[in-house]
């Protein structure tokens, strides 16, 4: 099985870790990244609605069809419809994606989905799609600030945040897996890692649990392979 097949089917991150780093409740309103969709549904458990945004329609489709199998509890076909084996060499990935879903928690997850406003979809790039000024409490990103560059580029990550930060409330979180991009970017003062100039700062406390929960993931392929940090609205002075 191709590595192409995890990258956009199976998530390689882990699904504890965004959960715990986004500090989740039932009154969150999430934007999401969509990928694979495993991320977006282990969110929607804890949150209230979440909207999911990719510039492939194919990955926007396959979530939808996912959503479908959730509401007639096909779950066998949801955790891996691609029927995928457990015995290639990203097959951590799929088998900590299934132990994560457990049945108790997809028939949860399938409640929820019934409700038509508890996952919305967009086509389009989550940094430049018309979100019609709707305000967000949490925003997943993946590794979406760097994508596209092979170095560290402020000017991509300042370009990315700033456009994105106008829709996440006050006091929202972001929650991004490519960590070095911006915590090269921000600035220590004190105690704290901030983006000053966009309005953001580090959540250190989210983000020490956060990595320490994708560091502990079971493929040791990518368990060192990402550094989620996580970001807070502040108010500009």
């Amino acid at each position: 099985m191709a590595r192409q097949y995890f990258e956009d089917l199976v998530t390689n991150e882990s699904l504890d870790a965004i959960v715990a780093g986004l500090d989740l409740s039932p009154r969150n309103n999430v934007l999401s990244i969509c990928g694979s969709g495993d991320q977006a549904f282990a969110i929607l458990e804890k949150a209230k609605e979440v909207t999911l945004v990719d510039s492939r329609e194919n990955q926007i489709q396959y979530a939808l069809n996912r959503r479908k199998m959730l509401i007639e509890k096909d779950f066998e076909g949801f955790v891996n419809p691609g029927k995928a084996p457990t015995d290639s060499k990203d097959s951590d990935c799929l088998i900590e994606k299934i132990e994560y879903f457990s049945p108790t928690r997809l028939n949860k997850i399938s409640k929820k989905v019934k409700n038509p406003e508890s996952l919305k979809v967009k086509i389009g790039n989550i940094y430049s799609i018309d979100l019609q000024n709707e305000k967000f409490d949490r925003i997943y990103l993946s590794n979406s600030i760097g994508y596209g560059s092979n170095t560290l580029n402020f000017d991509l990550t300042d370009k990315r945040l700033s456009s994105i930060a106008p829709s996440l409330a006050t006091d929202g979180l972001i929650y991004v897996t490519d960590g070095m991009q911006v915590l090269a970017r921000s600035r220590i003062d004190g105690n704290s890692r901030i983006l000053d100039h966009i309005g953001l700062k580090v959540n250190e406390k989210l983000t020490r649990k956060a990595q320490k929960l994708q560091f502990k993931a079971k493929s040791r392929e990518y368990a060192n392979y990402w550094l989620p940090v996580v970001l807070e609205k502040v108010e500009n002075n």
